[in-house]
């Protein structure tokens, strides 16, 4: 049995153990030491990293009484020194602390209990039972959490022995068959947890909320605290400067700049189409006086280099609206492309076509009685193409 450490002291990031034994983990050396700081993954939160001896801890995880630390090589010495990575697990102590004010805040303002929470390494989310939230309210969140956090209230760790929990006005039950732990952010949040907490709220510097979101019938609130949080600030600061230069404004007209941009944008594109529309139409009409009659059907054919696909599937669509007509189009570039098309008055069938050139050279596709369209070589589409006339 491993003697967890961490569960009376998140600060401590040095110590001595002995190696118990050691396993072979998915072809990793896991110790298992008979003292440890290591925190590991469990509850939502991210297990510690840091060194044994000279080797690189890279997962903890718990294994009925025992921790499991995995590590990068071999250690051939009985007694071993630890080392936790103080930074990353300072992190993960900002973002669990902050996660219980956030979660007794959502309680206190809208009774909106927290179902399960996440402490990931980019981001961090509890589902909280609730129907919608509003900006208001989530700014009324906010402010409660980061009013605690100011005050710079103790927080504590309590054992208590049987027959005590009920002095604790607990936010959940403990889990059952373990001794308790309860984490006490003071007299505002008393839960059950085996995580690393900070010694007072001042040192979780700041919680924002990201976003939020519907999920599963409640509401998935997106956060970050301490570091993270200022990282994330700096990048939208940067971001928002930037934008500032580019849209020759103040902040607080971005979004009114950007909003216009936008519609005119659209504006611009609906002319855009239209122009585009026009001209796809005057070049159908001068491939169409081009084209070869054979048996009554007006063939058109042409090899297009480089242009974009969609314009010319719109040329293939324009010209099966005309009676007794077929396209048989190629796009030459770092791919090649072939469009076929027919009238809808014609007894031909264009998927069944693309499916014969493709029993002839290396290509894909398919379609429609009418329509159908493939990728092949570009150095094929020539080929393609005369071997469309051939079976027409």
């Amino acid at each position: 049995m491993t003697e967890k450490l961490y569960l009376r002291d998140s600060y401590e990031t040095e110590f001595s153990a002995d190696i118990v034994k050691k396993i072979d983990f998915k072809g990793r050396t896991g110790l298992i030491l008979n003292r440890t700081y290591f925190y590991p993954e469990s509850g939502g939160q991210l297990c510690d990293k840091g060194r044994i001896n000279n080797s690189s801890v890279i997962e903890v995880f718990e294994d009925g009484n025992n921790i499991i630390h995995l590590i990068d090589s071999d250690i051939h010495t009985e007694k071993v020194n630890g080392r936790i990575d103080w930074n990353y697990r300072f992190n993960n102590m900002q973002q669990h602390t902050g996660q219980h004010i956030l979660s007794q805040s959502f309680i206190r303002l809208f009774n909106a209990s927290t179902i399960s929470s996440t402490l990931g390494k980019n981001v961090c989310t509890i589902d909280i039972l609730k129907e919608n939230l509003s900006l208001d309210e989530v700014t009324e969140v906010e402010n409660v959490a980061n009013r605690i956090v100011y005050e710079n209230r103790a927080v504590r760790i309590h054992f208590p022995e049987p027959g005590e929990l009920d002095k604790f006005p607990l936010r959940k039950l403990p889990p059952e068959g373990k001794k308790p732990r309860i984490i006490e952010v003071e007299s505002f949040d008393f839960s059950p947890c085996g995580g690393t907490h900070c010694k007072s709220t001042g040192e979780v510097g700041i919680i924002k909320i990201k976003k939020w979101e519907r999920y599963k019938g409640n509401i998935r609130v997106e956060f970050l605290c301490g570091l993270k949080a200022l990282r994330d600030f700096q990048q939208k600061n940067i971001i928002v400067n930037k934008l500032m230069e580019k849209l020759s404004g103040r902040e607080n007209e971005i979004i009114n700049r950007t909003e216009k941009i936008i519609e005119d944008n659209k504006v611009l594109r609906k002319r855009n189409n239209n122009l585009l529309n026009k001209i796809l139409e005057q070049e159908v009409k001068e491939l169409l006086s081009m084209g070869d009659i054979k048996r009554g059907r007006k063939i058109i054919r042409k090899v297009f280099i480089d242009r974009d696909i969609n314009e010319i599937k719109n040329i293939a669509i324009k010209i099966k609206s005309y009676e007794n007509c077929i396209s048989i189009l190629g796009i030459k570039g770092e791919k090649g492309h072939i469009i076929f098309s027919c009238s809808e008055n014609l007894n031909l069938d264009m998927n069944e076509l693309i499916r014969r050139v493709f029993a002839e050279i290396k290509g894909k596709g398919g379609g429609t009685k009418f329509f159908a369209q493939g990728g092949c070589s570009s150095n094929d589409v020539e080929l393609a193409l005369e071997l469309v006339e051939r079976f027409l």
